[in-house]
């Protein structure tokens, strides 16, 4: 035990005010105390017992912050209190899987018949495949070179409904081998 007077620094490293004589017990084996760690300010944590469902069916969904990206298309934002930290899905994404009640294929993306990437009506987005989806983009690139702006629209919609067709045929196809490997 030792005695701290006027004049003497205490253990803060500040002078002991006059007059004032502090006890303070230190063991041999702990040079310093252990310090109290202080709460933070601010909102209390949310602790969950489960991770929240954030499928695209979740309500949380309807509910996130939307926002831009650099591509020129939206996202959705949400904080999931499990993990601790933020969630992002595509909008256009969300909403095709829930207007087909169903998570997009694997080696399929969403593509926006309009090429308009702000328009996320359900009637302006489609599943195709990721190889027929660059085909497609491919095709327009080079008519969009070629035709003036009302003649690349008329084509731009006959090669979306040519790619729309190709697109049902093999997805018609990979349904038929998912369902022969699941009989296996």
């Amino acid at each position: 035990m030792e005695f701290v007077g006027s004049g003497q620094l205490n253990l803060s490293g500040q002078l002991a005010p006059e007059g004032a004589t502090l006890q303070v017990q230190r063991s041999s084996a702990e040079e310093f105390p252990t310090p109290v760690p202080r709460k933070k300010p601010g909102r209390p944590k949310i602790v969950l017992q489960q991770p929240p469902d954030i499928s695209f069916t979740s309500e949380s969904w309807d509910r996130a912050g939307k926002y831009p990206n650099v591509h020129g298309y939206f996202f959705l934002q949400i904080f999931d209190h499990f993990y601790g930290k933020c969630r992002s899905r595509y909008e256009h994404i969300i909403i095709w899987e829930r207007i087909n009640d169903k998570k997009v294929p694997e080696n399929c993306y969403i593509h926006h018949r309009d090429l308009n990437r702000r328009n996320n009506s359900s009637e302006n987005l489609m599943c195709i495949p990721i190889v027929l989806h660059q085909e497609l983009h491919a095709r327009l690139r080079i008519a969009r070179k070629k035709l003036c702006d009302l003649a690349f629209e008329v084509e731009r919609q006959r090669i979306t409904v040519e790619y729309e067709h190709k697109s049902a045929e093999i997805m018609a196809m990979w349904e038929i081998l998912n369902n022969c490997k699941r009989l296996e």
